[in-house]
């Protein structure tokens, strides 16, 4: 899980098979609970269990969701430090996208931490990695200048040792590109490609790109057939499917791609659903195994939409906080920002819709995960 901030989506534009329209009316879920003990944690039986991993107030913590006390604490934001753009977890480590180009190494047990040079230019910041089989690979957000214009690369760490392994080359000679999003699923890395808009298909052992999926709007056919053209936005997996926004689009499209034939299926404009605000460019997307979650930040309320993994059809929408996307997925609990307070996650039940505050901060809530 990872989380974007909408101030990245916006400087780079700038936190989860054939369909219709949805016949179902959304329905707006705001039952928020503050009870129980800990640090606004809730010992409600329907809790969910494992660890939230949040930026606070000048720290990154490790919550127990189902109690809310901080597990553990470290302490590494001070004045002047980079901004965090996105955090992830595998068994060891909490891993952080920094806006100074570095990746960040956290050791879950002692929370002590460390810094690992991926640009050493010009820079918009590391936003996207995805963990594999022992390796994280990065996001490069290198920019090019006279004296390297050079495409920004997927670069690869080792978990265990954290050397850098090699740097590779996906984007061809077109150095504009930058990564909107990252995924993998065993044997591929799914790259979401902007500002020319498309799906890298990338083999995880040789990275050779197995598959190019272009998926930019032709504007005189903007239902039709994808083409290779501007765009951004982001993307969540389920399954065989990869669901992908077109965010640059005032339609705010909908596409299914199909992980196997790399069929590119418009699905529907989601403004016709949600309004024209939704076609904002800090809408962002997470999944579980079942269905796929969009947040619409410049809604009001902001909301998080949750749809069908399968058919993308609505199934059900929650007024959520408008600092933090829906960057937390673990079983049928999204984990966001409070609706009431930026210095909240809260916990929801996506079938229920029932609401509770797992952590509240002394500080503004940043990037989170969990596991």
């Amino acid at each position: 899980m990872r989380f974007i901030n909408c101030a990245i989506l916006a400087a780079a534009a700038a936190w989860l098979g054939g369909c219709g329209p949805s016949n179902s009316k959304p329905s707006t879920e705001t039952d928020a609970s503050t009870a129980g003990g800990g640090n606004g944690g809730n010992n409600s039986t329907n809790a969910g269990a494992g660890t939230l991993w949040v930026q606070g107030y000048l720290s990154v913590k490790g919550v127990d969701i189902a109690t809310g006390q901080v597990k553990v604490q470290t302490s590494l934001l001070t004045g002047g430090a980079p901004d965090i753009n996105s955090l992830y977890t595998d068994s060891k480590h909490v891993w952080g996208g920094l806006s100074d180009g570095s990746l960040l190494v956290i050791d879950k047990s002692s929370g002590s931490y460390s810094t690992i040079p991926i640009d050493t230019g010009h820079t918009s910041g590391i936003g996207e990695l995805a963990i594999l089989n022992g390796t994280v690979y990065v996001g490069s957000g290198a920019e090019p200048d006279a004296a390297d214009p050079q495409a920004p690369p997927v670069v690869q760490i080792d978990a265990t040792t954290l050397q850098e392994k090699r740097r590779d080359n996906v984007f061809g000679t077109d150095f504009n590109q930058y990564f909107s999003r990252v995924l993998a699923d065993g044997t591929s890395l799914w790259i979401l490609a902007a500002s020319g808009y498309a799906l890298e298909q990338v083999n995880a052992q040789t990275m050779a790109v197995e598959d190019t999926i272009f998926l930019g709007e032709n504007p005189n056919n903007p239902t039709g057939p994808r083409q290779d053209g501007y765009g951004y936005g982001d993307m969540a997996m389920v399954g065989n499917t990869i669901w992908v926004i077109d965010a640059s689009s005032d339609r705010l499209p909908l596409l299914k791609v199909d992980k196997g034939t790399g069929a590119v299926t418009y699905v529907r404009a989601l403004v016709d659903e949600f309004g024209a605000a939704a076609a904002g460019s800090c809408a962002l997307m997470a999944a579980n195994q079942d269905s796929f979650f969009i947040s619409f930040c410049d809604l009001t309320p902001v909301k998080v939409a949750r749809f069908d993994g399968q058919t993308g059809s609505t199934l059900k929408t929650y007024d959520i906080g408008s600092s933090i996307g829906p960057h937390g997925v673990k079983g049928q609990k999204l984990y966001t920002g409070s609706p009431t307070s930026d210095r909240q996650v809260i916990e929801i039940d996506v079938t229920s819709g029932a609401q509770r505050v797992v952590y509240t901060d002394s500080g503004l809530i940043g990037p989170l995960t969990v596991e």
